[in-house]
This record gives structure tokens, C-alpha cells and sequence, in this order.
């Protein structure tokens, strides 16, 4: 049991610390308690930022060798082939000088990039190869006749929808129309509103809300472009701590104009713990390892290995029922509102099932069997990083 629980916290500090990999000169854990609204629900800032770098990159940790060799020319980043976190992603992509140049989109569909006319071997693309290309005016016009049609997508179609979500988030992201931060009344169903229209307002709350993030695009875009900050470190004290403070204001000021609803900053840290441990994706880890020792124990009668096995699923329900547990109190819904929670909710069930009948039958065979389902469904859910299901 002790193996077990330092294995399954092994695992749990691996996931944890993936997600939190940085390598710029700030840190903008600060930023990530920040809400906004995004796709009709208020979210922390981390969250969107995730969703956006797995739109753009199909990765919450993007390693983009050409974007990274873009940094580096600047002087940001000693390393061109290092990840990133995904708010530094998108506070980096804020901060080039052309973001539109930057190599940011992932298009895995070959068919498509030879449409598009882009190099089929190109991992990553810009904005600029693929906004305004005629071909695109001919795919929409395309999915919409078959749309009307109901005539069934093809999977070019399908792509396309892909790469219109990422060009729309891209485009959002740089005229500022998705960082909503400002809600417009107390009300619980305001309107959050974006940079662009906070700026007009007369309104001490919508003031503060800029002004703290004018500062930090102002210390966001001279950390990294070091050689242009030479007239500014100096007078303008250090980046870090000022950056924390801005971010500190920024939220402190949402917390007093939105009373409506307090439950939205309260539910925020169990929101961002379930962003960083991934609980789905650490009992798939930990289920593989049960399996392995399970498969191990049968083959050479290993007792030990078998109790390592059961202890290890245990472990792994407990991982999968605290992810349905969170995803139910931040959500306030039942655990089976898309695909996605509809396949984790499958495989949690598939491995409950198991422990009831565990008492009368402890076949290990049973329980491999039901060990490598749980497993199967959960790499399933885990794997599809584009759908949008998966980012719900």
C-alpha cells in the first residue's frame, strides 16, 4: 500500500509540475487567478490560456522551435527549443512586435496544407499563410452548403472548422476583444467586456481594470524584449513585483464591481488545482502502472505484485472521482455534460463496477480486464486534444 501511495503521488507531482514549465524572464502565475469570459462561462485566466495555446498548438505546454528562435533573436529566451507554459504563451504571442509572423498554428491535416498551399512538412504555420487565402472562401462556402444540406462533413471539413476556430481565437486574442476582464454590472448575467471597450468608460472600477493591465503589457512587452529596456529597469523598479501587484489590483477590482455572484472567485483555486494536477490523465498513468504490476503478478505468481496491482486501481479511482468532484462543484452540473465527461464518467464506472464485484469474485483476471478498459477510455479522453469537448 505505502509503494502505491508514493507511486500515485509520484506520478501526481510529475503531471503537476509538465503544466508549469517557464522559461522567460516573469512569472505570470500572478495573472492566473484573473477572470474573464470565455465561451459563455467566467474562468481564470490560466484556463483560457490552456484552451488557447491546445487550440493553437494542440499542446497546453508548447515547445515552438521557430517561435522560440524568434524570442531569442530578441533576447527573452536563452533556449529557442524550451516549452512554455500557456500563459506565457499567450503573454509572449501579446508581446511580438508582428504576432501575425509568428509560426503559432499546428494543422495536422495534410490534404488541408496542400490546399492551402502550405508546405506539407511544416510542423507549424502563421497567421499570415493562412488568413485571406482564397481556398479558405471555398472550404466555408462548402461547409455551409453541406450544413444547410445536412450533408455529412468530410474529414478536410472537419479540418477546416479546426483551423477557423484557431484563426478566430488568434484574431480575438490580438485586438483584444477576448480578454474580457470587466463586467459591466454587479449583475450575475453581465455582460463581460473586452480592453477595446473598458477604455471609453467612465467608471473608477473599469479604470483601475485598465490601467492595471496597460501595466502589465507594458512590463510583459520590455521583459521580453530585453534590448529595448535598458531606459526602463532602472526607474520602473523590479518587473516581478510590479507585475504582482498590477495583477493583484486588476483583481481585487473585479471582486468589487461582480457581488452577483461571489461563488465564481471562490471555486477559482479548486479550478486551477484541477488545471495542474489533471486527475483524468493521472489515473490513466496510474492505471497503466496497476496493470503492468497486475499482469506481472499472474504471470509470475507474485502476490506482492498483485496487492500492488489493487492497491494502485484504488488509487486511480480515487484520482478519476476527485476529477468528477471538481469538474461537478466549478461547473455546477452533473459530471455527464459533453463527450468528454461522458467517456470519463464510462471509464470511472467501469472500475466501480469492479470493486463491487471485487467482494465475490477476486479473479485477477477481472480485474485486469477492468484495469486495461478504465485505461483505454481514459487515454481515449485524454488523446483528443482538439476536440472541443475536450477543452469544455
Amino acid at each position: 500500500f505505502l509503494i502505491a501511495v508514493v507511486i500515485s503521488l509520484g506520478i501526481s507531482w510529475l503531471v503537476w509540475n509538465q503544466s508549469s514549465f517557464s522559461f522567460g524572464q516573469l512569472s505570470y502565475q500572478p495573472m492566473r487567478s484573473i477572470l474573464l469570459l470565455s465561451d459563455g462561462r467566467i474562468t481564470p485566466f490560466d484556463t483560457y490560456a490552456r484552451k488557447f495555446a491546445l487550440n493553437l498548438t494542440g499542446s497546453e505546454t508548447p515547445k515552438l522551435i521557430e517561435f522560440g528562435e524568434s524570442l531569442a533573436k530578441d533576447g527573452a529566451v536563452s533556449n529557442p527549443n524550451a516549452r512554455m507554459n500557456a500563459m506565457e504563451f499567450v503573454m509572449l504571442l501579446i508581446s511580438r512586435d508582428d504576432p501575425m509572423s509568428e509560426k503559432v498554428f499546428k494543422i495536422d491535416h495534410p490534404e488541408l496544407k496542400s490546399s492551402l498551399g502550405i508546405d506539407p512538412a511544416a510542423t507549424y504555420v502563421t497567421f499570415q499563410q493562412v488568413f485571406g487565402n482564397p481556398v479558405l472562401d471555398e472550404m466555408r462556402a462548402v461547409y455551409q452548403k453541406k450544413k444547410d444540406e445536412k450533408i455529412p462533413l468530410d474529414p478536410i471539413d472537419e479540418a477546416f472548422l479546426d483551423l477557423n476556430t484557431q484563426l478566430n481565437y488568434f484574431t480575438d486574442l490580438i485586438q483584444g476583444s477576448s480578454l474580457t476582464f470587466y463586467p459591466k454590472s454587479a449583475d450575475r448575467y453581465s455582460n463581460w467586456v473586452g480592453l477595446t471597450e473598458i477604455d471609453g468608460l467612465d467608471n473608477p472600477g473599469a479604470k483601475t481594470i485598465h490601467e492595471s493591465f496597460q501595466e502589465i503589457l507594458h512590463i510583459n512587452y520590455f521583459a521580453n524584449h530585453p534590448q529595448k529596456n535598458h531606459s526602463h529597469s532602472a526607474e520602473e523598479g523590479d518587473q516581478q513585483t510590479r507585475l504582482n501587484q498590477a495583477s493583484m489590483r486588476l483583481l481585487e477590482a473585479q471582486k468589487t464591481i461582480y457581488t452577483a455572484d461571489p461563488s465564481v472567485f471562490e471555486k477559482t483555486p479548486y479550478e486551477l488545482v484541477y488545471n495542474g494536477l489533471k486527475p483524468f490523465r493521472v489515473a490513466w498513468i496510474i492505471y497503466l502502472v496497476s496493470l503492468l504490476a497486475g499482469v506481472l503478478g499472474v504471470l509470475f505468481k507474485l502476490p506482492a505484485f498483485s496487492s500492488l496491482s489493487l492497491s494502485l486501481l484504488w488509487a486511480g479511482f480515487i484520482s478519476t472521482t476527485f476529477g468528477l468532484g471538481l469538474r461537478i462543484y466549478i461547473l455546477d452540473r452533473p459530471p455527464v455534460g459533453n463527450m468528454y465527461e461522458s467517456v470519463v464518467f464510462v471509464g470511472w464506472s467501469v472500475i466501480l463496477f469492479f470493486l463491487v464485484l471485487f467482494w465475490t469474485n477476486k479473479e485477477p483476471v477481472l480485474r485486469n480486464s477492468s484495469v486495461l478498459a478504465a485505461l483505454l477510455i481514459l487515454i481515449m479522453a485524454d488523446l483528443l486534444p482538439m476536440s472541443q469537448d475536450r477543452k469544455s
